[in-house]
Parts: structure tokens; C-alpha cells; sequence
């Protein structure tokens, strides 16, 4: 198999309207996961500039979102399991279900 890898680049404006300095966010795409890179944002272990504090990974099946919230943590200060959002286990009701949202 051969390594994939794509880069993709955004602006995060701010919602609440308070703040007028948009957020840069590069996300890198890979084989393994996916790094969430908010400009001067980063991790523990990697340089300024070039961390990722947010990581997207499928690890033993399960996907995951692990998180350095705290840039002086050497481990993730959250590890996420997403296990729980998979839409099969969507409990539907008559009144509850995507299509009674649609008017």
C-alpha cells in the first residue's frame, strides 16, 4: 500500500462575533490519521510551527480523537473514543429520526 498523504488549509472564523482575528488550521491527511494544526497551536513533543495538538486515528478498530490540550503534557490530556457516535447505533423513534426534520 502506498503512503497517502493530502493537506488541506482553512480559516475558523469566529462565531460568537467577539473576536475579529481569524484561526489558520492546516490538516494533514495521512495513511495513519489525520493532524488537526491550528496555527500557533501545537504539542509537547514537536517544534513551534509544526505540532498538532488534534489527531484523528483508527487504532485496533476503533476511531479515536486524541487531543493535547496542555502544550507542556507530554501525553494526551484526552483520548476520545468515537465508538459511541457510529449512526447504527442511532436509537430512532417515529419522532426522532433525520427524515421528520425535513420539512
Amino acid at each position: 500500500m502506498q503512503p497517502v498523504s493530502n493537506r488541506l488549509q482553512g480559516v475558523l472564523k469566529d462565531i460568537s462575533g467577539k473576536v475579529s482575528a481569524p484561526a489558520q488550521v492546516l490538516i494533514d491527511c495521512g495513511e495513519s490519521g489525520i493532524n488537526i494544526r491550528p496555527k500557533q497551536y501545537g504539542d509537547f513533543g514537536s517544534h513551534d510551527g509544526i505540532g498538532a495538538p488534534i489527531y484523528l486515528e483508527l487504532y485496533e478498530g476503533e476511531l479515536r480523537l486524541i487531543v493535547w490540550s496542555d502544550i507542556n503534557q507530554q501525553e494526551p490530556t484526552h483520548v476520545i473514543s468515537l465508538e459511541g457516535a457510529r449512526e447504527s447505533l442511532r436509537i430512532a423513534s417515529v419522532t426522532d429520526t433525520p427524515s421528520s426534520w425535513i420539512t
